[in-house]
């Protein structure tokens, strides 16, 4: 067996362009193997991008082996993926590269979906917890895209998805953890009866209001979800404070907070607040001037533009926005002020790939929330002189 060296170089020691965020997120459709997954990474590497958002919870099913799922439901993880361990394949493919991996829990309050679950069930945490289903007054639990969601307010729920958190900030060498779909489903939502009961004993007995809209009924469930993002941060940072934590939270007006309004979600809050280290703020448009205006929205909000990473998709809404068109998205990032994208996402990249190495990020570099050798870059290389290898042990070939 011939002999390999590894040789450590530096990011610092790279030909670095100008700090600056560039990630993307790997799902579902690149998890089929292992050899896809790594295609995958190698590709998003090629292309100079620095951070791989890897799904980590999927439609009620963790896709790392999971004791604390275990310890709930008896099942370690997605029957897809058995005998895998995504997240560590992930961690270790992307650190070879000197790419940052965070941990995207991509279903954050979804506990299941009706497409991988026998029919008249819910999902396995659902088997375990039937009372952690959320509902509408109608007591519709199912939603729109056959999600089951779990119940925002609950302690137990809360503290679960807390545990999913601690257990990979503790076992695994991730660079940061990113919390999604921190929200409701819709407004319709948060009419459970534990909600009710709860809203109740801190209303002077009134019930939740009828109308889904209300404003003081919003601001209540928002503050829960904060409640929820302050616990998690505090969680995450307690095992390990250099674990960078972030959210995905979304953006679609130039002059109203849509995210708040339509979900509940208060994401403005958590940057301001210290609740998050950053946000990947989701406006998926199709023109590069909306998608100016909305930074611009944001820049009213977010004082610190350091904590917000513009998010914009290569085709948004099934739409392919040619290559050109995504180099002027990155450049109004650049101009207004952000230091950097997450893009929307991996498989959809692959088509213009070779323009993102070329044209895009020419460079190699660095994310601005670590410094500079937070992580390196490794090359193995053949040892050239086999005859003076010094052998120990009992390694002889």
């Amino acid at each position: 067996m011939k002999k390999y060296i590894m040789i450590l170089i530096t990011l610092f020691s790279l030909s670095l362009a100008a700090q600056e965020f560039r990630g993307t997120w790997i799902a579902r459709n690149s998890l089929s193997t292992k050899e896809t997954l790594q295609k995958a990474i190698d590709s998003l590497a090629s292309a100079n991008f620095n951070t791989v958002f890897i799904n980590v919870w999927s439609r009620g099913y963790p896709l790392w082996k999971s004791s604390v799922f275990h310890s709930h439901t008896g099942v370690y993880i997605d029957p897809l993926y058995e005998g895998r361990d995504i997240l560590a394949e992930t961690i270790a493919e992307a650190h070879k590269h000197g790419m940052s991996v965070e941990a995207w829990f991509e279903y954050g309050f979804v506990g299941g979906w009706t497409g991988n679950i026998p029919a008249g069930q819910k999902g396995p945490i659902f088997n375990a917890h039937p009372d952690w289903v959320a509902r509408t007054q109608t007591g519709v639990e199912k939603d729109g895209s056959n999600f089951y969601w779990m119940v925002h307010t609950r302690n137990d729920v809360q503290q679960f998805l807390i545990d999913m958190c601690e257990e990979i900030a503790q076992n695994y060498d991730v660079d940061g953890i990113e919390l999604d779909r921190i929200r409701y489903s819709s407004l319709e939502y948060g009419y459970d009866n534990y909600t009710d009961s709860l809203y109740r004993a801190e209303n002077n007995g009134n019930p939740p209001p009828t109308v889904t809209s209300d404003t003081s009924w919003i601001r209540w469930r928002a503050n829960k979800l904060n409640d929820f993002m302050q616990a998690a941060y505090n969680a995450i940072k307690a095992i390990n404070p250099k674990v960078n934590v972030s959210n995905a939270p979304s953006l679609y007006s130039s002059s109203s907070y849509t995210a708040y309004v339509t979900f509940c979600q208060d994401w403005v809050t958590w940057v301001n607040t210290g609740l998050v280290d950053n946000v990947q703020v989701q406006s998926y448009v199709g023109s590069v001037g909306s998608f100016g205006a909305i930074l611009d929205f944001i820049s009213t909000m977010i004082p610190d533009k350091s904590k917000i990473y513009p998010a914009f998709a290569v085709a948004p809404n099934g739409n392919t926005i040619p290559p050109a068109t995504l180099l002027q998205y990155v450049t109004t990032t650049r101009n207004k002020g952000f230091k950097g994208n997450a893009v929307w996402y991996q498989p959809d990249i692959l088509a213009v790939n070779q323009y993102f190495a070329t044209t895009i990020y020419p460079q190699k570099n660095y994310v601005p929330h670590h410094p500079a050798d937070w992580r390196s870059y490794y090359k193995i290389d053949e040892i050239a002189d086999q005859a003076n290898v010094i052998r120990e042990g009992t390694w002889t070939s």
